[in-house]
């Protein structure tokens, strides 16, 4: 407990002289969606160019979609476990690196991490003040926050390594196998886990594509449940995997999405509309804008859209590259940018 104590004090001293230089201006610009796995080893650079250290790994509270933190092994005069947020971060994709607005010194600063204490139950103060630490204000509910009636109140839920995500097995709510997890699709910039892929296993070479927010962890946490059967997740979006040993894959870009109605989204897997008024009123007014959008075409007006627990989710199929970014967009317009999960699909 004093160990933890000490811990905090360190942070919240250092935050006064650091929170200032946090990257909460632009981080979110630049986000790519990548497996996580790409993301390990990156190298991290502040914007005088010196390295600061490298990714770690990755920790995620599944449920919540949302990237908790980035675990790096720091380098230089500092050297030991630490934490980022993700917020933070700036994606280079052309070096393969990230870039964080700090200086060495706030970062040699920065608390250290115990990596065998990553899921402790204080760790909602301790990676809120992390995020406090590059200027950005926690995503999910601290004691103290001040509440309001009309909106929902966000609680950290299971955080968890992303590595030991891999291989949980799935299941639906009457325990039927629907596979297992295969990796995690993330946009690390925006704090966001876009979609989860599923190996159906057996002589299939497919996998599907669930929204996090569909999936709950079992009671013992050694795996995930999600309220579909295997028929419904069968004909729902897919990768396909092309290397040797199933150590690469590809979106699959023929999926046929004709079926749908205009206006009218089916109930696809991770798509199922909430009940919440929010997510209703969401759903209607992100419709609403894309009928009215000029210029699209009927296969963008047809796209699919469900809220749940404010995560948007789009699915169908357009032309071009082109529409599936302004549909993206009218839809991020309606609420956060990193609240939406754009699905569609491109097929010239």
């Amino acid at each position: 407990m004093k160990i933890r104590l000490l811990l905090f004090a360190t942070l919240l001293h250092a935050l006064s002289s650091c929170s200032n230089s946090g990257n909460s201006g632009h981080a979110t610009q630049f986000g790519r969606e990548r497996g996580f796995t790409e993301f390990i080893g990156l190298e991290i650079r502040n914007r005088q160019n010196e390295k600061l250290g490298n990714i770690r790994h990755i920790t995620v509270d599944l449920e919540n979609a949302r990237v908790v933190e980035v675990v790096v092994n720091a380098s230089g005069y500092s050297r030991g476990i630490t934490s980022v947020a993700p917020r933070a971060l700036t994606l280079d994709s052309q070096r393969k690196l990230m870039w964080i607005d700090m200086s060495r010194e706030c970062f040699d600063a920065s608390p250290r991490v115990n990596p065998a204490d990553i899921t402790g139950d204080y760790q909602r103060d301790r990676i809120a003040a992390v995020n406090r630490y590059s200027g950005l204000e926690p995503w999910f509910y601290v004691e103290g926050q001040k509440q309001y009636s009309n909106a929902k109140t966000l609680r950290l839920g299971h955080v968890r390594r992303s590595d030991q995500v891999m291989n949980l097995p799935l299941v639906n709510t009457q325990g039927a196998s629907l596979g297992r997890i295969t990796t995690l699709r993330m946009d690390i910039t925006k704090g966001q886990v876009i979609h989860v892929v599923v190996d159906r296993g057996g002589y299939s070479d497919y996998l599907n594509v669930i929204q996090p927010r569909a999936l709950t962890y079992n009671a013992a946490r050694n795996g995930l449940v999600l309220d579909d059967s295997p028929a419904q997740l069968a004909g729902q979006p897919r990768f396909r995997w092309t290397g040797m040993g199933k150590n690469s894959y590809e979106e699959e870009k023929y999926v046929n999405r004709a079926g749908s109605e205009v206006g009218k989204p089916m109930r696809t897997s991770g798509m199922d509309q909430g009940d919440d008024y929010r997510d209703r009123q969401k759903t209607a007014r992100i419709r609403d804008r894309i009928q009215a959008a000029s210029g699209l075409s009927s296969s963008g007006r047809s796209v699919q859209v469900a809220t749940l627990n404010a995560q948007t989710t789009l699915r169908g199929q357009v032309s071009t590259e082109a529409e599936k970014v302004r549909i993206g967009q009218i839809a991020m317009d309606a609420g956060r940018l990193e609240n939406v999960s754009n699905q569609i699909t491109v097929r010239p």
